[in-house]
């Protein structure tokens, strides 16, 4: 992609930055501290963002009235001279705003594990507030909070996520652009089920020097909190097309990429 200089367009800088597409409860804070170890800080920009529900439609993406959003691309942008790496819970996108190529990576997980593991994760950061909260509004009932849109987080977002998408429900489109951003557009896309092995893979592709990471921010068996009955049977439907992109990243694309 080109990019506008006083009128001219000239080829984009030659280095890429790396962009960490942190998907909440894929072994991200493992890949952050990995981050950490390979780059030098000032080559790194990190940002959480809160919250996964737009002002407007849909999800947060790149592109959209999110204020939040906004603001953590405009910083990126004004530091982009320097950066080496991104790691921002940011669904894909990013490279739209930048004048450096964006090479981007990620990590997937089975959608019923990753989902009860969020379930505990809001409790843990209950005293908080945030999705905790937003459930206890819902009187801990998934699938009054999920019918209403309050807990997209719950519901087929790693599809939104690899995707760059903001629908609120997620079909065959959507699935068919994450498979193709995946193949065309990401230097590596990981299984937290492999973790050791695609994360040798993933310093490989990206010449990192330490390819030694180990889990991270696991909740203990006090800060687990109550999964209400069918809730297993809840996350299986509400994450239909998360659960076909993990298995086709098992099945067909790690055996090609590993």
């Amino acid at each position: 992609m080109s990019w506008k200089a006083d009128g001219v367009y000239t080829a984009p800088p030659s280095d890429p930055i790396a962009c960490f597409i942190h998907i909440n409860k894929n072994a991200g804070t493992s890949l952050r501290s990995l981050i950490a170890s390979n780059y030098c800080e000032r080559e790194v920009y990190a940002a959480i963002i809160q919250g996964r529900a737009s002002v407007g439609a849909g999800t947060k993406t790149i592109g959209g009235p999110d204020e939040d959003v906004h603001e953590v691309v405009s910083d990126i942008q004004a530091q982009e001279g320097h950066i080496a790496c991104v790691a921002a819970n940011l669904p894909y996108g990013l490279h739209e705003y930048l004048l450096h190529r964006v090479v981007y990576f990620a990590f997937l997980r089975e959608p019923i594990n990753r989902c009860e593991s969020y379930w505990h994760h809001a409790y843990r950061l209950r005293a908080e507030g945030g999705l905790w909260s937003t459930l206890e509004n819902y009187g801990l009932n998934l699938d009054a909070a999920l019918s209403a849109g309050a807990a997209y987080q719950f519901s087929n977002d790693q599809v939104r996520m690899i995707s760059g998408s903001s629908a609120a429900y997620i079909g065959l489109d959507q699935y068919e652009l994450a498979r193709y951003n995946v193949q065309q557009h990401f230097a590596f896309v990981g299984a937290v089920e492999r973790f050791n092995a695609c994360v040798g893979e993933l310093a490989r592709r990206l010449q990192w020097k330490d390819a030694t990471a180990r889990h991270l921010n696991a909740a203990t068996a006090s800060e687990r909190g109550p999964l209400p009955t069918r809730t297993a049977r809840i996350f299986r439907d509400a994450n239909e097309w998360d659960a076909r992109l993990h298995q086709w990243l098992i099945r067909d694309y790690l055996p090609r990429n590993l």
